[in-house]
């Protein structure tokens, strides 16, 4: 089966999970305020318990050096989100949706997303890539990020980079892996069960994100079709072109490249609506955002993953062996 296809698939089977948490918020079987208690959950304790799940594996050199190619390209896809928004984003002072507009196409949903769809694609190795990327994205919401929404940052800003749960488990899994520390089953087998419901509940949270928005009155926006065409095809098909030339010659690289691709291409994040609530920019505008671009990616992904199969390494000038 063609990673496209394959691809697919998964994307197909995550939008009939999101569809029944759509149908759960229409019949009132879960509320808002549930959605959002459950938005925390996956946030401080499932996605953490995904990524030490997927550091639970033997060192290997090769693994080590995934890890800082991994993070490299995750740093150069987001600041060709940030070149794509300043540059096709026009900053307009008198509307601040502008604001919302640059932070939606610099962040993807690579967490809630991002991370159930690699699991499903390439496993628990394309998980260990992609942690890489959550921590990446973590630095550049808490920085890029916050300087975008208030216009300036400071200490306490970074610092929330520091302690946020997903850094927190990415360093606690680094050491894991780098001195090969065996956790007793008491321990990893929660961490393993809890990482289990991470696709599901992460799909049903989205499920209610989208349902809470009209998506006939978000279709009739047009500049909501650019905004999602510059997150879901722009940002993705510069680092395609990139990955033209960078040939990977076993699967753990491939793995990696898949990674980071899949995350890059994935639609609006869904903390574009928190940090719009956060700092009151527009938070009903971004939530249209999140779910037009949420609704486009079950066509979109398929697609960059069947150009990725189709360019990738054909200019090999970069080999990762």
């Amino acid at each position: 089966m063609s990673i496209a296809l394959n691809v697919f698939i998964q994307v197909a089977i995550m939008f009939i999970i999101m569809a029944i948490g759509i149908l759960c918020y229409k019949k009132k079987m879960l509320s808002e305020s549930v959605g959002a208690e459950l938005s925390r959950f996956l946030m401080l304790v499932v996605n953490p318990c995904v990524i030490l799940h997927a550091f639970q594996i033997e060192y290997d050199p090769s693994l080590a050096k995934g890890l800082i190619i991994s993070a490299t390209l995750a740093f150069l896809s987001n600041i060709i989100g940030v070149i794509i928004a300043t540059l096709f984003i026009r900053k307009n002072p008198e509307k601040g949706e502008y604001i919302v507009e640059r932070f939606a196409i610099v962040f993807s949903n690579c967490g809630f997303m991002g991370i159930p769809l690699i699991q499903a694609v390439v496993g628990d190795i394309g998980v260990f890539y992609a942690s890489t990327y959550v921590a990446v994205f973590n630095l550049f919401t808490w920085t890029y990020g916050v300087s975008l929404m208030k216009g300036k940052m400071n200490g306490r800003d970074i610092l929330n980079v520091l302690k946020s749960a997903p850094i927190i488990s990415i360093v606690i899994g680094l050491i894991i892996f780098l001195f090969s520390i065996k956790l007793p089953s008491i321990i990893s087998q929660p961490i393993n069960f809890l990482a289990a419901v991470n696709t599901p509940l992460a799909m049903i949270v989205t499920g209610i994100y989208l349902a809470r928005t009209s998506l006939a009155d978000a279709l009739k926006n047009i500049r909501i079709f650019a905004v999602s065409a510059l997150r879901l095809v722009a940002v993705p098909v510069v680092m395609l072109v990139i990955f033209m030339f960078i040939k990977a010659e076993n699967e753990l690289f491939e793995a990696l490249l898949i990674a980071n691709i899949i995350a890059t291409a994935c639609p609006t994040a869904s903390s574009t609506l928190m940090m719009s609530r956060m700092y009151e920019k527009n938070a009903e505008y971004a939530s249209m955002i999140i779910t037009v671009s949420t609704v486009l990616s079950i066509l979109t992904i398929p697609l960059i993953m069947l150009l990725f199969d189709k360019v990738s390494g054909i200019f090999p000038v970069i080999f990762l062996s």
